[in-house]
């Protein structure tokens, strides 16, 4: 088996060893690094759907979260290469208050792989940092993370700070994390709750092709 082929295996098979390994022999033989982050994307896909299937579990998506950002950190980064077509832009982050970052880091490298822009603004991220991220990039999708309880407040805090300024229209937003258990979005005046992250990856990628139409 020919690297290339090797390093979407490896991916998918979650062997950090060899992914890093042969990332790092692809580099040195002078492979075009989109190349490189397609077969990654590709092995990280296919993590997906064995999550999806039942194969992997939580914990699997987080390792292959780590794995993925440790062979991009061999290009000195982690976004998306400048020759990577674009799928759409999103900014996440976790909101106020809140410090747990494991579910928005899994999304941020899954919605990576899958072609989109993604604006990490990290953790305990205010309304008014959200508003300025909204106002500077223009996404497609904002994307609030959250675990504690109150966690739920501190999205309608933003949600209404960018209904205050007039943001809001044309904006679409999710809310998700261990916050989130069932009930209606409206509540939040979300457009959609995520449960787990592939329901936050369907909906980015139906906003964006449906405005692509």
């Amino acid at each position: 088996m020919s690297d290339t082929r090797q390093l979407a295996a490896a991916m998918r098979e979650l062997d950090e060893s060899t992914v890093l390994e042969l990332t790092k022999s692809m580099i040195e033989s002078g492979h075009d690094a989109f190349e490189i982050q397609s077969l990654l994307n590709e092995g990280i896909k296919d993590v997906g759907k064995r999550f999806e299937s039942g194969e992997y579990f939580l914990a699997d998506l987080i390792v292959s979260g780590i794995i993925y950002q440790n062979a991009m950190e061999l290009f000195h980064h982690c976004q998306r290469l400048d020759n990577a077509p674009v799928r759409g832009k999103v900014v996440i982050g976790v909101v106020e208050n809140d410090i747990h970052d494991i579910g928005k880091n899994i999304i941020c490298e899954v919605l990576r792989a899958e072609g989109f822009e993604v604006i990490d603004l990290g953790v305990d991220v205010k309304p008014k940092g959200f508003v300025q991220a909204v106002q500077q990039h223009h996404p497609d999708v904002l994307a609030l993370s959250g675990v504690m309880g109150f966690a739920l407040d501190s999205m309608l805090a933003t949600i209404s700070e960018l209904e205050k300024l007039g943001l809001r229209d044309g904006l679409s937003i999710i809310i998700g994390g261990s916050c989130i258990t069932s009930g209606d979005p409206a509540l939040i005046r979300a457009d959609k709750m995520a449960i787990d992250p592939l329901e936050t990856i369907a909906f980015c990628k139906a906003v964006t092709e449906k405005r692509n139409e």
